[in-house]
């Protein structure tokens, strides 16, 4: 799972390479934290602090299925977009804010992906990379779109 964090970090450090089945066993309320977990990354979304990241729940939500055997089957019931509709504004926002991002340079002449670095906004930078090579892909292919 990554950098996922399942209970703290030492409790999770203990786990190393045991499957998550069998952690669960040993930690039970770990389906509970990952639903609030959940809950409280789809408040971020509806708040707009994760652009681009709507598909995101969908993701964990396999993922966790998957790694746990189906111990932990949390809830997307407080998402408000279908798994379509978040996949699409993914797609929406990567063409809309790529071609605007992509071309803002600032008084010193900085990219927005320049500055985003500058900043250390790791979110930002991964977005504007995922735009750029998306928009590369569609240059090739000939699309203008």
């Amino acid at each position: 799972m990554g950098d996922f964090l399942l209970t703290t970090a030492s409790g999770n450090r203990y786990r190393e390479n045991m499957p998550l089945c069998e952690y669960i066993k040993r930690h039970p309320k770990i389906p509970q934290y990952m639903q609030m977990y959940i809950d409280d990354i789809i408040r971020e979304i509806h708040a707009g602090n994760l652009v681009g990241n709507e598909t995101y729940p969908y993701k964990i939500k396999k993922r966790l299925a998957e790694e746990s055997a189906g111990l932990i089957m949390i809830s997307l019931s407080k998402y408000k977009y279908s798994e379509t509709e978040a996949a699409e504004m993914v797609e929406m926002i990567l063409k809309a804010g790529s071609r605007q991002m992509l071309a803002y340079k600032n008084s010193d002449g900085l990219t927005a992906l320049d500055v985003a670095k500058q900043h250390n906004n790791r979110q930002l930078v991964q977005l504007l990379v995922r735009a750029e090579k998306s928009m590369a892909e569609r240059n090739a292919d000939g699309s203008k779109n």
